[in-house]
């Protein structure tokens, strides 16, 4: 199954030459208008074009990601989507960098399938958080030291079992 990819030089402008030879803007479809795609490529002199475009040698990849490319397995889309995950400071990126280095590569290729996987897991867990306070709150009107401490343990035991969980789900 061959992913395609949208390119960016490619369709996104909103114009086209007509038959005089002029630029003329066509803005029909707006931000659902069709776009050329580009098929990804295998080859190593793709992915020397994309790592040169990026500033950045093979030597400079992830050992995992050199060997992919060297055997021909990493398209040139999926090694844009990874130079763009460690290029630009993002709070994903800083997600990737505190995590230990044995879960690394699992992690930064389930965000390569799934850009939006970091915010699904803090939003999980910003949910849990409020319902939990808020279940245990809503019923008392002062808040005492021995109650605040039982709600603080209660949060602490929800997000290490959601931590477990995300951690079987990743798996």
């Amino acid at each position: 199954m061959t992913d395609m990819v949208p390119s960016p030089g490619h369709g996104g402008s909103g114009s086209e030459i007509n038959d005089d030879g002029h630029e003329s803007i066509n803005n029909s479809g707006g931000l659902f208008r069709s776009r050329s795609l580009v098929p990804e490529v295998f080859d190593r002199e793709t992915m020397n074009a994309v790592l040169k475009e990026w500033k950045t040698s093979m030597k400079d990849l992830p050992l995992d990601l050199q060997q992919a490319c060297m055997t021909g397995a990493l398209s040139s889309a999926n090694l844009t989507r990874f130079l763009c995950l460690n290029a630009q400071s993002s709070f994903v990126r800083l997600l990737a960098r505190l995590i230990p280095s044995h879960v690394y590569t699992d992690f930064t290729s389930k965000i390569m399938a799934d850009p939006s996987l970091p915010y699904k897991l803090c939003l999980e867990a910003l949910f849990s958080l409020g319902y939990s306070v808020w279940m245990d709150t809503r019923g008392s009107s002062a808040l005492s030291i021995k109650r605040s401490k039982v709600i603080l343990a209660q949060i602490t035991t929800i997000f290490m079992s959601n931590s477990i969980l995300n951690h079987v789900y990743l798996d």
